[in-house]
């Protein structure tokens, strides 16, 4: 009886704890207002991104609105890392 009940507990923690990782419905979420319905610069801000990533969003920022975005290099880091504004 006892081997039942810790089994079923387990079980029903897999279950639970499974279901939970899951992604989430999009359909359960509302657009932040002013979201453009089809934006010209596609980037999720529910993770985390690499610096690879971040860069390459705002390089196509940069490409999607010239007379607003800029990329800049304010110069070399001690590590020879260059870094964009």
């Amino acid at each position: 009886m006892k081997k039942i009940f810790v089994k079923s507990i387990f079980l029903s923690l897999f279950v639970l704890l499974s279901s939970a990782a899951l992604p989430q419905d999009d359909a359960l979420f509302f657009d932040a207002a002013g979201t453009p319905s089809n934006p010209k610069v596609q980037v999720s801000w529910n993770k985390y991104h690499t610096y690879a990533g971040i860069t390459d969003f705002c390089k196509k920022l940069e490409e999607a609105y010239p007379d607003l975005v800029t990329l800049s290099s304010p110069g070399n880091h001690s590590r020879a890392v260059i870094s964009m504004l």
